[in-house]
């Protein structure tokens, strides 16, 4: 620890200042240093568990859309919690998720999933949603995917094809011209 200039016992850890006490204390400021490695401790040992828990269900036959959905949710929830990321955006993600998996289904296996499916979930959103909406969902699906994939949750990338992509500009502006009149 040192002391900070505000007044405060302080430590750097993984690149953000930590305050732990105030100066005329010295003692508490350890004493709730030491109780911060003791938490990190803690969530890093509670994530390998996770970790390997999904690594079983993963080598057991696949993870399913839904496993994947509730991990990138509990993901975001811990973002929340350490200021990363707004309490609205993980609101938004939880309603993209339960929209995308009232059109995959959540027990369908990653491994199933293909081009097709993806292009068939396009047109049912574009259709049922505004294009702007439309594309959100397309934008955080295949951001929840690639999110898995990089997490080590999925063996290989999954496969979206050619038409499951965000709606064009022209179709926007279309669709907004049709408001307007």
């Amino acid at each position: 620890l040192y002391a900070h200039g505000r007044g405060h016992w302080a430590k750097k850890i993984k690149g953000k200042t930590l305050y732990f006490g105030r100066w005329e204390d010295p003692d508490s400021a350890l004493e709730n240093y030491h109780l911060h490695l003791k938490q990190m401790a803690l969530e890093a040992e509670q994530a390998e568990r996770e970790k390997q828990t999904l690594a079983e269900r993963r080598e057991s036959g696949g993870i399913t859309v839904g496993e994947i959905w509730t991990e990138y949710i509990d993901y975001n929830r811990r973002r929340v919690e350490s200021g990363d990321i707004a309490p609205t955006t993980l609101a938004d993600y939880r309603y993209v998720a339960n929209t995308i998996k009232e059109q995959l289904k959540p027990s369908t296996k990653v491994a199933e999933l293909s081009p097709q499916i993806f292009a068939d979930l396009r047109l049912t959103l574009v259709h049922k949603y505004s294009p702007s909406r439309a594309s959100k969902l397309v934008t955080v699906t295949r951001q929840v995917f690639n999110w898995a994939y990089e997490s080590e949750l999925m063996e290989k990338p999954v496969r979206f094809g050619p038409d499951f992509r965000v709606v064009s500009q022209k179709q926007r502006r279309v669709h907004k011209a049709c408001l307007l009149y």
